[in-house]
């Protein structure tokens, strides 16, 4: 009995040993490795085909592209086309829905132009001119909430949507009619339009103007499920003198959000008169971009000029790439724990990620773990990226791998985040460990197999003697597992 139970023990431990004595192993960082084309940072353009690095698009689709009734949407008209469009790129998109474009287009649907309550309209000369609608009108509001609770049933978490941008509100969607503020809707209105967007969309992430901050009486924005875009970066960003009262840093701050980046995108537009001399030397912008995007966080910045229409030469290209880096996430795995052989039913793996950029990663896209060898074992843990917040110390995933079904072998490990979108842009680390389509590699495993032999416990692979590399471990467990038999048989 004593002989049986002290062999079992041994067994029992020995099964443990792999996993139970593995050691944290540090990696090499390698800042160079995480492109300027990162899933969801950088700089975006407009939609199109552009060689300058990018991994999403942004446009304006109108109002009356979107419904031709009360309950009639028609998206598959133009907004599907465009997705496809853009995903085919392997882009996700920046959407902002519009009604009033200045000197361009009035997208009212026109079945608010006619018929009781139609909507009235009005004409102004500022930026180029146009025409706004009388936002207050019930047909217009009631046609909006529509709008968004359709979009929301439809495309809330759909992988081709990077970032909403709640638009509507204002010249371009952008929340002000500066400089005839008469025209902008009164706050009930605004609220109305900020609390359907919040209900309907869960998943993907929404981003209203800055220029809401602005508005007196302010609406109801703490609580709301909405991060901020602010169109004027790099010119009206941050107080650099201390006395300026309508930066966006400056509103933020005033109002006690200064650490909603922390789980809502804040990101926008570099001012597009500055959007040619930004990268000089020295800079043509008011503001100094890196602080810019250090104070405020920001996690992408449409830039199209980056991107077409530009005369730059290499060196200023370079440094615009690297102001395109600077912006969102940074992802380093700092170490790595994983036994140099395992045997028997399962492994302990883990990793500690750190996050050197100035933003989290807004969604918990999914982990997969994948042994590759003689077999392929693939996994997915339930680790949460958004959990790994910026300037902080590296959050530590450890999960558990049933390596059962694993044939005797070496087999390669590698970590891998993967984009929901089919044939969208890999997010890779900031280190030098080798990099491709299954992620990034975290070490070898030796696997020795899963049955128990004569001479030898799971665990204690053939060399593992008191005089090879892990004959200590196994020595020990030898020692501690007759030591506990030898009690339950006393």
């Amino acid at each position: 009995m004593r002989d049986l139970a002290s062999r079992k023990a041994v067994l029992l431990l020995c099964v443990l040993s792999a996993s139970a004595f593995a050691q944290w192993a540090p990696l090499t960082y390698d800042a160079d490795a995480a492109p300027a084309d990162n899933p969801l940072k950088g700089f975006v353009p407009f939609t199109g085909e552009y060689d300058f690095p990018h991994s999403m698009e942004f446009d304006y689709v109108g109002m009356d592209d979107l419904m031709d009734g009360p309950d009639s949407f028609t998206f598959d008209d133009v907004l599907v086309p465009l997705l496809e469009d853009v995903a085919s790129r392997g882009h996700q998109m920046v959407l902002r829905v519009f009604i009033d474009y200045p000197d361009e287009r009035f997208a009212l649907p026109g079945f608010l132009l006619t018929g009781p309550n139609a909507v009235e309209t009005f004409t102004y000369t500022g930026d180029g001119g146009g025409m706004s609608p009388d936002y207050e009108n019930e047909r217009l509001v009631s046609a909006m909430e529509a709008l968004i609770a359709a979009l929301g049933a439809e495309f809330d978490g759909d992988p081709r949507i990077g970032f909403i941008e709640l638009g509507l509100l204002g010249h371009w969607g952008e929340w002000h009619t500066y400089p005839d503020e008469n025209l902008f809707p009164g706050v009930a209105v605004q609220d109305r339009v900020l609390a359907t967007y919040d209900a309907a969309f869960d998943v993907t992430k929404l981003l209203v103007s800055q220029d809401v901050l602005g508005q007196d009486p302010l609406p109801t924005i703490a609580g709301r499920d909405i991060g901020f875009h602010d169109d004027d970066f790099a010119n009206n960003s941050i107080d650099e003198t201390g006395d300026e009262e309508d930066q966006f840093w400056q509103r933020i701050e005033a109002n006690g959000l200064d650490e909603l980046w922390d789980s809502h995108p804040i990101a926008g537009e570099i001012q597009p008169d500055y959007q040619d001399v930004i990268w000089d030397v020295p800079s043509g912008a008011p503001e100094d971009y890196e602080t810019a995007v250090q104070t405020t966080h920001a996690a992408w910045l449409i830039n199209h000029l980056a991107f077409e229409d530009n005369t730059w030469d290499a060196a200023t290209t370079a440094r615009a790439e690297e102001g395109a880096r600077k912006t969102g996430y940074e992802f380093y795995i700092a170490e790595t724990m994983l036994p140099d052989a395992a045997k028997g039913a399962s492994v302990e793996l883990g990793v500690r990620i750190e996050n050197r950029g100035v933003a989290p990663f807004y969604y918990d896209w999914p982990f997969e773990v994948r042994f590759i060898g003689v077999d392929e074992l693939v996994v997915a843990p339930d680790w949460r990226l958004t959990t790994v917040l910026s300037g902080e110390a590296p959050t530590e995933f450890v999960t558990t791998i049933d390596i059962s079904d694993l044939s005797s072998g070496d087999y390669t490990v590698r970590l891998h985040v993967v984009n929901p979108l089919t044939g969208g842009k890999m997010l890779r680390f900031a280190n030098a460990e080798s990099q491709n389509e299954f992620g990034i590699r975290l070490g070898t495993v030796t696997i020795n197999g899963g049955g128990e032999g004569e001479g030898e416990g799971p665990g204690c692979s053939a060399g593992q003697q008191p005089g090879g590399p892990a004959g200590g471990i196994c020595l020990l467990t030898l020692a501690l597992a007759l030591s506990l038999a030898s009690r339950r048989n006393v």
